[in-house]
This record gives C-alpha cells, structure tokens and sequence, in this order.
C-alpha cells in the first residue's frame, strides 16, 4: 500500500467520510489521486460502497498499531540553554508539565504503555524524577507505587517541586539591599582561577588589594582605578559583585552593568570549550582550551585572556546571546 492510500485510509479510520473534496484538503493529496485511491481501497476491500472502513481495515490498522515508544533524552538540547543548564531539556515544564510527562501522556492517549527513554546527559535527574514520583505514589498510599508510576498512572502536578525546579537556572540572581551596585550569584559552578579570567574585558586582575577574608579581587582600569569587585572564596559557590565606577564598565545604568556581568557568569558557568570566543577576540586574547579525553564532559574547559592582547574593547561580552555561543547547534569532539 503506498503512501497516498495510507493517508487516506488512516484519515478515514479517524474522520467520517463527507465528500472527496474535504478528504484532499485534509490529506494534502490531489483531488485526482483521492479519487482513485478510494477506487483501489474499496477494491482492495479496505472500503465498502460507503467508503467506511471495513473490519479488515480496523483488524489490521490494530495489529500493525506501535506497540512501543522510545524516547530519546540523552542530548544536551544546546539550542535551548540556557534555560536546560542545570535540569536536562526532557524535564522542563511548559505550562506546568514537564515537556516528558506530555510526550508520555500522548503516547498513553494513542494506546501505547510499553516505553523505554534513553537517558545520558544529567541522567541522575531523570532518577531522581523518576524517585519522587514513586515516593509521591507512597505518601499518597497507593498499593504498588512502582506500577502505577510506570504505566503512567500519575498526573504532571508543579507545586513545590515546580518552584524546586524552576531554581535551576543558570544565573540566579539576587540584588544585595543595602549597595545598589552590589549583585549576588549563587553559581552552578564552584569558584576557581578560571572564574577572573572572565572579567579581564572590564580591566586587570589585582588579587593583592582585596580583603582574602572574602576572597576578595579588584578589578582595576589602566589607571588603577577600581572598576568592579568579586568577593567569593575558592571552591564556593557564593558570588558577590560590587561595580564601583560605571562609567569605566561602560554601563549607563545598573540594569546593563547587570547584563554584562550575567553574559560573563554564564560563560563560566556554560563553557564546555567550543572556542568560539577566541573567533571573537580580533586581538587574538582569548584562548581555550577543551578537555582531554576521559574527562567529565561537564568539566570547565580552561579559559584564558592574555592581559597584553586584551585592549578591554569588551566586544567579547555581549557578542552572543547572553554572553555564550550556545544558541545555535553545537558540534563539539571530545
């Protein structure tokens, strides 16, 4: 049976016959091969005189249905970071359910139970989800939780693990109350060296002058000025940025210093060596260098601003969409 009979018999399984015109329009085949396909089905004795389906239809349309889905969840979903850095693409919620909920209550709805998901990228989290409906099942006293968490019994619910979620985001952002040019970060990504190498647009590192108390770093201009502050200790997570002058940020107000610095902690907290940056740089200041092979694929790649190439033209920063080349499909070897 080729494909433009398929079509229309499917259409027909689903829609009761009006007339040949309505049935192209909605198959998208022409008026002509509608006719004669119908002509070759009632043949065939897929269609009575009506052009309803017979049982033999209905019997084979059943027996040939799927039986089985497989989902694949394995991919990094670069094109959607990034929202997906910290929770993988199949476990964000549009509309208060999770993008997997729904493929798997579709797949419910058309008779299919037996599903498989391929899992890789963050696959604890999908574990994880996969142990809190189980538990949910518990609380709630249902008999044998594991079988009614895997036959998709269950129903997409937001609530306090939807706000437990949704603080998986990869700039979480607080502004500090008491200093209108101080924001804090709570990073996703421990603090380390590689972390003042992305503020090496906005001036020269000076570790010397900061309080170590607080881990604290200048970053001054050529003049020695102090340009902006990073208080954070090493392998911390706690970020604290206070922008003493704007003007030499190149910032008119507070909202686009923000901007910068949010493009720059997420290139921290994103890269994973698809050197795009160092495209950028006209300087040639940018290097990066990938991960070897064997390593975590999540491993921060080394990042690194030549201070004596950098010219601090900070066409580095807001190049990309939110600081990171990631909007696009990614090819990245390892």
């Amino acid at each position: 049976m080729n494909n433009s009979k398929q079509d229309i018999l499917n259409n027909l399984i689903k829609e009761p016959f009006i007339n040949q015109r309505i049935l192209a329009a909605q198959t998208g085949h022409s008026l002509g091969i509608v006719n004669r396909s119908i002509k070759e089905l009632i043949s065939e004795g897929y269609l009575d005189e009506e052009i309803r389906p017979t049982e033999k239809t209905l019997r084979e349309a059943k027996e040939k249905a799927p039986k089985n889905a497989i989902i694949l969840a394995a991919g990094f979903g670069m094109r959607m970071v990034p929202i997906n850095t910290e929770t993988p693409k199949g476990l964000l919620e549009i509309k208060g359910e999770r993008l997997i909920e729904r493929t798997i209550r579709q797949l419910h709805e058309v008779g299919i139970t037996e599903i498989y998901v391929v899992v890789g990228f963050m696959k604890e989290q999908y574990e994880k989800f996969h142990k809190m409906l189980i538990d949910f099942a518990k609380s709630v006293g249902k008999k044998d939780p594991d079988v009614y968490v895997d036959s998709g019994n269950w129903k997409a619910r937001q609530g306090g693990n939807g706000v437990k979620f949704a603080k998986n985001s990869i700039v979480n952002f607080e502004r500090c109350v008491k200093e209108s040019l101080a924001f804090n970060y709570e990073l996703t990504r421990e603090i380390t060296p590689t972390l003042y190498e992305m503020f090496k647009p906005f001036g020269k590192i000076v570790e010397e002058l900061g309080d170590k108390r607080l881990g604290e770093v200048y970053v001054v201009d050529k003049n020695s000025v102090s340009v902006l502050r990073l208080q954070g200790k090493m392998g911390t997570k706690n970020l604290k940025i206070l922008v003493d002058h704007l003007e030499l940020m190149r910032a008119k107000d507070a909202d686009e210093a923000k901007r910068k610095l949010d493009c720059q902690i997420t290139k921290y907290q994103m890269c994973l060596g698809c050197r795009a940056c160092e495209s950028v740089c006209r300087f040639g200041a940018i290097k990066v260098k990938t991960s070897r092979e064997g390593e975590d694929i999540n491993t921060m790649a080394d990042y690194c601003i030549d201070d004596e190439k950098c010219k601090r033209c900070q066409e580095c920063v807001g190049h990309f969409s939110v600081g990171c080349y990631m909007r696009k499909v990614l090819s990245i070897k390892r």
